[in-house]
């Protein structure tokens, strides 16, 4: 989960983040080891000061101690309490009476308890004997207080802090400063590349920001203008390849891998009755309706075996095309397979052109040369044609049966005709022959 968090923060955050662990890390290790040298210093400070009172005390009151004025020792013990860290003086004489003298102003306490318990100081106490020309006159006890050094050292755990606080909010602002300048290159990056995606690609980034961040931009500008140079190449070359099947006398479709149309030209369009904005998307079987000639029945559709096998495909013969309105074309056709970069099929291509008028012509051929061979049978005729230009003569079997051959055995030429032409009468048949191609 921590993970998937910092993983959805922003780099700002990231950052703020990161230098503030380590500014936190690095301050409380020097508040940490701050406040352990006051209370080490405050410690030896308390022990010096205790020291120095005890050694101090009796040579003060050793001359009211000797006289016995009570009332004197009481006033000086008053006198030493108001002192700095001394909080309670207890005079005890040798038979045991005690005189006390107490701090009346209680030192305030800033610092917490938790405070005061880490920093491990506690009031100091100490005790003297008073022995005056070999004559002992009791004992003083004095108790000085460590709240003034905690006080001190708190305060200046509240300084540290303060100057930590401030220093934390200098890195944030400096931080937030340098990233400013340094995120708007890279907005400007997003938003050039937000822009190529959507296909304004003459999109560039004017120079800024550091010299990292200008290396980037320069690169960014040079491919855009390598993208856009691309694009217009291939919109060029679209262009001309539009114009080009849009030009060509055959019909042409194209499809994707699922048989769906992705173009179709207008020769397809007018023999289909289709429009590329009506066909397009649709599937080829529903437009390209194709059937026999002969039986009538619907014919395969070429598209399905190329992307099965990958090869060019033909229509078989006597294929009709039969347009949206119901109009009948009888049409060649050729099916072929596209291949993309990497030499996979992605689709195919199918041209095909309307045969209609040679279909007619052709059938009209056949039974022209049916109706003449049930002529020639019925009248027992042979039947030659001479190729006036090369000379060359196409026999039936007839002819050359009538004159004892088999139609393999007479060469196709007409030399093979005049040999077989008796000398005497050859040329009277050459003559005969040349006046019927003058037409006489």
């Amino acid at each position: 989960m921590p993970l998937r968090i910092w993983d959805k923060l922003p780099l700002v955050a990231r950052l703020l983040a990161i230098a503030s662990i380590a500014l936190l890390v690095a301050g409380t290790a020097m508040l940490y080891i701050s406040a352990r040298g006051d209370a080490r210093d405050a410690a030896e400070t308390l022990h010096r000061q205790l020291d120095n009172a005890l050694h101090t005390l009796p040579a003060e009151m050793g001359d009211i101690l000797v006289i016995g004025d009570f009332s004197s020792l009481q006033q000086g013990l008053d006198s030493q309490v108001r002192r700095a860290a001394i909080a309670r003086i207890v005079y005890r004489d040798a038979s045991g009476a005690a005189l006390e003298s107490r701090d009346a102003t209680p030192v305030p306490r800033y610092a917490p308890h938790w405070f005061a318990a880490w920093m491990e100081l506690g009031e100091v106490k100490g005790q003297v004997g008073v022995e005056i020309g070999g004559h002992r006159y009791g004992s003083f006890e004095v108790t000085l207080t460590a709240q003034h050094a905690i006080n001190r050292a708190w305060t200046r755990l509240l300084q540290h802090l303060s100057i930590l606080g401030l220093a934390l909010g200098l890195d944030f602002l400096g931080i937030w400063l340098v990233l400013r300048m340094g995120i708007r290159p890279l907005l400007a990056l997003d938003a050039g590349s937000q822009a190529l995606a959507a296909g304004r690609f003459e999109q560039r980034i004017p120079p800024q920001g550091g010299p990292e961040l200008r290396h980037v931009i320069a690169a960014f500008n040079q491919m855009a203008g390598a993208v856009e140079n691309t694009v217009q190449a291939l919109a060029e070359s679209e262009s001309r390849v539009s114009a080009i099947l849009q030009s060509i006398g055959d019909g042409l479709i194209a499809t994707d891998t699922a048989m769906r149309i992705t173009y179709i030209n207008p020769i397809a369009e007018a023999l289909t009755g289709w429009t590329l904005a009506e066909a397009g998307g649709h599937s080829v079987a529903e437009v390209f309706q194709i059937e026999n000639a002969l039986t009538h029945q619907p014919a395969e559709i070429p598209v399905g075996r190329v992307l099965e096998t990958g090869v060019i495909v033909g229509l078989a013969n006597h294929t009709v095309l039969v347009a949206r309105d119901g109009r009948r074309y009888h049409i060649a056709d050729s099916a072929a397979p596209i291949h993309n970069g990497r030499g996979e099929v992605v689709g195919v291509v199918m041209v095909f052109h309307d045969v209609t008028e040679s279909y007619r012509l052709r059938t009209a051929l056949e039974d022209s040369r049916g109706r003449l061979a049930l002529a020639l049978k019925g009248a027992d005729l042979g039947l030659w044609d001479r190729n006036i230009q090369t000379g060359d003569v196409v026999y039936d079997e007839r002819w050359a049966g009538m004159l004892g051959y088999r139609l393999d055995e007479i060469n196709p030429h007409m030399d093979a005709w005049e040999a077989l032409v008796h000398p005497d009468d050859l040329g009277q048949v050459k003559q005969a022959l040349a006046a019927h191609v003058r037409g006489e």
